[in-house]
């Protein structure tokens, strides 16, 4: 039955203006957002499932640009994208033989690496460049500040804070570190004062960010790798890590120590490994309905929304019901924003989340369950010591609305000079009471 996906391939015959024609792919932690543009630059954003900012945004890590020089081997050359379901890659292909060059690219379904692969009839060059957004502090305000759920009306202005870039001879390391974090803030709003003591402050130090490094590959502006030679095959490795340090230089060192690890396993033995983990999980269960074209329709969403499933839903944090790890600039109301906002922000609605989950029984897709029950388990004591402060006996309940921690969000439980006369467990926000 595997091979009956080959059907529901995505294939495009023509390149994308921007993010809105982009096409996902993951490896159930790390999440792209590519396209190529009519200049045939290949883009792509990276998300993951613990990329969790200061503020609890789960952000974007950055975005890649892949160009392929001289020019005029892909200027106006014909052109397909292709989204191979089984395999879990994208293929782009430029031009036609004696000329053509495909890309191939795929997130490792076994390690945290990205790869690019490029192959040319003819040798070429390749650069991958670094676009971050991120660069430098400023403040969430008016209507972005959605995107911060639960910190609207706050009395402390709500920073985005910079990215950091680390200028190397043969590769780019970027990183954005949590100066700071509401956890504490959620706690003592919420009277959970004597909990700071005993649980752990997720998000303080949390640093999250990657690596970009390829055989005969050269650092050219402090952003951009490009080959140092014309060949006829390259490839480009990007290797990501989410981690609590000390230090920067720490999780610098954890990085650079994975992807040494990452890269003691040969490409072509990866690549059998990460193909045969999609293999195995279509082989787990399928559904193909035949008929007319309602039936056709009904199959292709289903396939697909299981691949998104797939592609998200083996990480620390559970989907989320908002874009998941795959959003892209949003336009709304005439007001533009980056691919780091999200309507809804960055918790947990319980009603929502739960609408994820409940076709993975039928599939099969169990271990893809885990993120969900461990983010309420990891909650459990915050959750059993909130019942014992507000109601004064054992026991644990979790709001319908939650930072993934367990805390309510802020401006739902309601700040100090909205809670006038209310008691401890009383939200101001009646709709989660």
């Amino acid at each position: 039955m595997i091979a009956s996906l080959d059907y529901y391939n995505v294939i495009w015959d023509s390149p994308s203006r921007d993010h809105n024609g982009s096409m996902p792919i993951g490896n159930g932690d790390i999440g792209l957002n590519i396209w190529c543009q009519e200049d045939r630059d290949l883009v792509f954003y990276i998300g993951k499932t613990d990329a969790w900012s200061e503020n609890a945004r789960l952000l974007k890590l950055g975005r890649i640009r892949i160009q392929i020089s001289p020019e005029f081997l892909v200027n106006n050359c014909s052109f397909q994208q292709i989204l191979n379901l089984r395999k879990c890659e994208i293929v782009v292909r430029l031009g036609q033989h004696p000329t053509e060059i495909v890309l191939r690219i795929w997130v490792d379904a076994n390690q945290p690496v990205i790869r690019i692969e490029a192959n040319g009839d003819h040798p070429f060059d390749i650069q991958a460049h670094l676009e971050v957004w991120r660069n430098e502090d400023r403040f969430l305000e008016e209507n972005e500040i959605h995107s911060a759920y639960g910190l609207s009306g706050s009395p402390e202005s709500v920073v985005v804070y910079a990215d950091t870039t680390i200028t190397d001879q043969n590769k780019v390391i970027w990183y954005h570190r949590n100066c700071r974090s509401i956890w504490a803030e959620t706690l003592a709003l919420q009277g959970m004062e004597s909990w700071l003591d005993q649980g752990n402050d997720p998000l303080q130090d949390l640093t999250f960010g990657g690596l970009i490094q390829g055989e005969n590959f050269a650092n050219s502006d402090g952003t951009s790798l490009k080959s140092t030679k014309p060949e006829k095959h390259h490839l480009v490795s990007i290797h990501l890590l989410t981690a609590q340090t000390v230090t920067p230089q720490q999780w610098i060192d954890q990085l650079q120590k994975l992807s040494h690890q990452t890269n003691l396993i040969s490409l072509n033995q990866a690549r059998k490994a990460h193909q045969k983990w999609w293999t195995d999980f279509w082989n787990r269960s399928w559904i193909f309905v035949s008929g007319d074209e309602f039936a056709e329709t009904v199959t292709r969403g289903y396939i697909l929304q299981r691949f998104m499933t797939a592609s998200a839903g083996r990480g620390k944090s559970p989907i989320k019901f908002n874009g998941s790890i795959f959003t892209v600039d949003a336009l709304l109301d005439g007001q533009d924003y980056d691919a780091d906002y999200r309507n809804w922000g960055g918790p947990y609605w319980f009603q929502n989340t739960r609408l994820s989950y409940w076709p993975l029984l039928a599939s099969g897709d169990f271990d893809m369950l885990q993120p969900y029950f461990q983010m309420y388990i990891d909650a459990m004591p915050l959750a059993k010591a909130r019942t014992k402060q507000y109601f004064g006996h054992d026991g644990a309940f979790f709001p319908e609305t939650m930072y993934f921690w367990g805390a309510y969000t802020q401006d739902n439980y309601g700040w100090p000079n909205q809670r006038a006369g209310l008691p401890v467990h009383t939200t101001t926000n009646q709709y989660i009471r």
